[in-house]
């Protein structure tokens, strides 16, 4: 495909015409995402709420709180939340003791039954 003619072509002169920032952002900006993160864990945060009371914690903690008290009712949209962001969206479980050795550890391995194992696999 050939290439536009010349006076459509982006470049330093005419980034503010083409709509560009013409750079990147001042030095110390914070994206959105930081200013969420930082309203959502500040510990100075008060709530003055309809019946009257101040709510004084982390809106974070009144937001899991609620999604806790919700999931504890039955809301399964508030469930599949703390689960997903609670534990990750995949539990990755993964066993790299054998059998045996998990067995022994609570207890559940007979000793006769280890012997009778060990002389069926060989």
């Amino acid at each position: 495909m050939p290439n536009p003619p010349e006076e459509h072509q982006f470049n330093k002169d005419n980034a503010a015409e083409m709509g560009a920032k013409g750079g990147r952002n001042k030095k110390g900006s914070k994206h959105l995402s930081t200013y969420i993160q930082e309203a959502l864990t500040d510990e100075n945060f008060e709530l003055k709420l309809k019946d009257g009371t101040i709510m004084k914690e982390m809106p974070i903690k009144a937001i899991i709180k609620t999604a806790v008290a919700k999931s504890v009712s039955g809301d399964t949209r508030a469930m599949e939340w703390l689960a997903k962001h609670g534990y990750g969206e995949k539990l990755n479980l993964e066993v790299t003791d054998t059998r045996k050795d998990i067995l022994a550890r609570y207890g559940l391995l007979n000793e006769g039954d280890d012997n009778a194992r060990q002389t069926q696999e060989a």
